[in-house]
């Protein structure tokens, strides 16, 4: 579960002072567009990092790979059109700036690819090797957050095809829902295998999206 090596670490802290800002950010910009001004006025509508960061979430991205930032303060009130649609379209920007990095990552590396001088030299290798991570590293917080549990985005992503007593009985129980997820995150390793395989599929829809038909080389 643990992979502490320098270099990983290292690519973890990029990808903590660059994808989850602009994961917090995303969300904060899709609530503004929609009509809520929270985040803006809360001061989180910017790509500062320190203005996301929350401290267990970011030791859990060094060490393990996924993690979480502090949430994006929103109130649906505010939004112009069907605030539970609304609110998933918020919840879901995060994992979708994700997925865009994770995909900008890979056409990249692609690119590189293509240039020799960069193939056979180790710093070329190396460079090739931390955008892959990088990119993985992405999907699997797109995943992660898309997980079904409050307070991750997939569960106001879920409440809006679900019944509104069925969301506030999930609501009035969130800190208890999110102490046991908490529990499952940190002593078990049950979640290891599913999100493995989702970030598997998601890595290779990317890799052969990036590949444009044929046109560039895919990641093996």
């Amino acid at each position: 579960m643990f992979n502490l090596s320098p270099m990983t670490i290292l690519i973890r802290v990029f990808v903590l002072f660059t994808a989850m800002p602009i994961h917090e950010f995303a969300h904060a910009l899709a609530a503004d567009k929609l009509g809520d001004s929270t985040a803006r006025y809360r001061g989180r509508l910017t790509l500062n990092p320190f203005n996301h960061l929350d401290i267990t979430g970011s030791l859990l991205m060094v060490m393990v790979g996924f993690g979480w930032a502090r949430p994006v303060p929103v109130n649906p009130y505010n939004f112009k059109k069907n605030p539970k649609r609304s609110m998933a379209l918020t919840a879901f920007a995060g994992p979708l700036s994700n997925i865009m990095l994770a995909l900008i990552s890979m056409l990249v590396v692609k690119l590189l690819f293509l240039v020799p001088s960069v193939r056979i030299t180790q710093i070329g290798y190396v460079s090739l090797s931390c955008l892959i991570m990088i990119s993985s590293i992405n999907l699997t917080l797109a995943v992660f957050n898309l997980i079904p549990v409050p307070p991750l985005d997939g569960s106001k992503i879920l409440a809006y095809f679900l019944p509104n007593h069925v969301v506030e009985k999930v609501e009035e129980n969130s800190y208890i829902i999110n102490m046991i997820f908490m529990a499952v995150i940190l002593f078990t390793n049950i979640l290891d295998v599913p999100l493995s395989w989702a970030n598997g599929i998601l890595f290779d829809l990317l890799n052969k999206i990036t590949s444009l038909f044929g046109l560039l080389p895919s990641i093996v």
